[in-house]
């Protein structure tokens, strides 16, 4: 639930929200077995800001479920993670942490990131103004692969944070959450982080996982989607090699090699992450991990 308001948290909200992830929590017990005690509610007021395509973590001793969105899912290297989409609205988010003491919740504000705007020139028209052959073929992809990244969030984590880097010499990456104009025409906004790379460089796994797709698509080109467990994919696009579907890789295992293929103004590796519904800046994990916003009990 996004609560919009920025007054003072009363004794009322804090009853109501540790009610309410109670409530949902023991739901999910019943249904998963989970033998948590959620009964025991810590009246500290625990609170963290995030910026718009960031994440939070939370530390403590024992976490054996973390929640957010009325939904609960579990610790990674024994913390909680909330992951923002870098479209998600201002506002107040209530979480939760559960440990062998008991429940405790909190605030999560979003606070707002500014993105930069790219004005990119195609020489042609095809990825502009698409034809109905591409806008069929484009829709098809796209059903394949939204309940991809919808599924699976209870896959135990084959990943620890920092992840590893995508290849071997890594520049500074670019474009995360960018606002685009393809020709002077709006178009949607950037969802991963691309870094200027030479064709044939070597891509590598950014964490284990199981490569869930690989195959080419109108504007991605040809990409790689891996499911690293706890609702993390990692998403490798434009690339001119690839590994198959239906394998399984280890951190820094290659996947495949940089390219231009699909929408691309030259070779480059576009990555992005998309962690439990939410596109985040894959530098937070990657490059920032140590700099990740800490929940803190508020003085």
């Amino acid at each position: 639930m996004l609560i919009t308001t920025k007054t003072s948290t009363d004794r009322w909200h804090r009853t109501h929200l540790a009610t309410c992830w109670v409530v949902s929590f023991l739901l999910v017990a019943v249904v998963s077995a989970t033998t948590v005690s959620a009964t025991t509610v810590s009246a500290a007021n625990y609170r963290v800001e995030v910026e718009q395509g960031g994440v939070a973590r939370w530390d403590g001793d024992d976490i054996t479920r973390c929640g957010m969105d009325g939904k609960s899912f579990a610790p990674v290297d024994g913390a909680c993670w909330f992951p923002i989409d870098f479209r998600r609205d201002l506002g107040r988010l209530e979480i939760a942490r559960w440990t062998s003491s008991g429940l405790d919740t909190g605030w999560l504000d979003i606070v707002p990131r500014e993105f930069e705007q790219q004005d990119i020139e195609f020489p042609d028209d095809t990825y502009v103004h698409l034809s109905q052959e591409n806008l069929t073929r484009h829709h098809q992809e796209q059903s394949v692969i939204r309940p991809l990244l919808r599924k699976d969030w209870k896959q135990p984590a084959q990943f620890s944070i920092p992840l590893g880097t995508p290849a071997a010499s890594l520049p500074k990456g670019g474009g995360f959450g960018a606002h685009r104009t393809f020709n002077g025409e709006p178009r949607a906004r950037h969802r991963g982080m691309d870094y200027a790379i030479s064709a044939g460089t070597p891509v590598t796994a950014v964490a284990p996982g199981n490569v869930v797709l690989a195959e080419e698509h109108f504007f991605a080109g040809l990409g790689v989607y891996i499911n690293h467990g706890n609702g993390l994919f990692s998403l490798s696009f434009h690339m001119q090699s690839a590994t198959e579907a239906g394998s399984t890789v280890e951190k820094g295992a290659k996947i495949g090699e940089v390219g231009s293929t699909g929408r691309s103004t030259g070779p480059h590796l576009h990555l992005g992450l998309h962690w439990r519904g939410a596109w985040i800046d894959p530098e937070w994990l990657i490059t920032k991990a140590d700099s990740i916003p800490q929940v803190q009990e508020a003085p």
